[in-house]
């Protein structure tokens, strides 16, 4: 039997807005007693965050994870610079910058005959970043992607999205976590390519690396084969940015083509529960979570979680130091 759990009553406990994925091959719920509803009704997903995972809910007039009267992260190609961040940072580091995408429900219904498949697939999700296996020898080709754990948590529903599940006795069993990941790909430059969005080449997951007690908001996932054209991986850092240290977050809002914003580290909370990094002065909305934070040399010094400029204390990442003291590949 694949990996599965039983949840009942689940739900994603995070309360920030979210983003709809701007290019999605996605279908309603699939297979379930709510399809017929569903497909006849569909929610219009709003730009808003649950810890950067999309969402259908109510419209609502401010939006969570923006951080100030207009939302300041722009296309990657268009960047022209900002706080000392130059066009050449973006062009070095923005090649290792990816997105995730749920499978097709062909691919899912392969996977898991009989099960319902829910409403993610094919649709944009979260985030991540391309980065080496340290105990591989130097030169050898990345195969590895750092982004947020909660990307491959489970849904019910009760924030629009249900990830596929079997009924056992009455009660709903989801996937959980690895089998979760194993039904994403790993995108690679989908961007703004001559007035277009273009997605380039794409590979399966193989594995993950996460902390299975959901502590810790992060994971490391394995993907088939080399990166297109054997592209560099983003360094990760050993140390935590500091307070004041400038901070760049390159990502898929929404599911949008690749974007880029730049600012500050405000706070840091290294070893409190929860361990937290905060920025301000970042837009991120949903699909932004699993982005890497780099420093400006590009190397990644955290990780983007969830969105917290509505409530005053800015958005959120997890510190790298906080990452390695948990994984088992880095």
């Amino acid at each position: 039997m694949r990996n599965a759990s039983i949840v009942a009553g689940l739900s994603l406990a995070f309360v920030f807005a979210c983003s709809p994925p701007a290019t999605t091959s996605g279908s309603a719920v699939e297979g379930t007693e709510e399809s017929a509803a569903a497909n006849a009704d569909a929610p219009t997903p709003r730009e808003s965050e649950i810890s950067a995972l999309p969402v259908y809910a109510p419209e609502i007039s401010d939006v969570a994870s923006i951080c100030g009267a207009e939302t300041d992260y722009v296309d990657v190609r268009a960047f022209a610079g900002k706080n000392g961040v130059t066009p050449q940072f973006v062009t070095a580091h923005a090649p290792s910058a990816v997105m995730f995408r749920w499978v097709d429900l062909g691919a899912m219904r392969a996977a898991y005959p009989g099960y319902q498949y829910g409403n993610v697939a094919g649709q944009h999700w979260c985030s991540g970043t391309l980065i080496a296996d340290e105990s591989a020898p130097a030169g050898a080709a990345a195969h590895r992607v750092l982004t947020a754990g909660h990307c491959f948590f489970s849904a019910n529903g009760s924030d629009g999205w249900v990830t596929p599940y079997r009924v056992v006795n009455g009660q709903r069993e989801y996937l959980q976590d690895e089998a979760l990941a194993r039904l994403q790909t790993v995108v690679f430059d989908f961007e703004i390519v001559g007035g277009r969005p273009r997605e380039g080449e794409s590979r399966n997951i193989t594995g993950i690396d996460f902390d299975s007690t959901h502590a810790l908001d992060y994971a490391i996932v394995e993907f088939a084969g080399a990166a297109p054209g054997n592209r560099a991986p983003a360094q990760v850092s050993r140390t935590n940015a500091r307070v004041n240290d400038p901070l760049i977050i390159i990502q898929h809002p929404g599911g949008a083509p690749k974007k880029i914003d730049v600012g500050t580290l405000f706070q840091l909370v290294p070893r409190a529960a929860p361990v937290e990094m905060r920025y301000n002065d970042i837009d991120t909305i949903g699909g932004s979570s699993g982005s890497g934070i780099r420093n400006a040399a590009g190397a990644i010094v955290g990780v983007h979680v969830a969105g917290g400029c509505d409530r005053g204390i800015g958005n959120e990442g997890v510190p790298i130091e906080a990452i390695r003291d948990r994984a088992r590949w880095l």
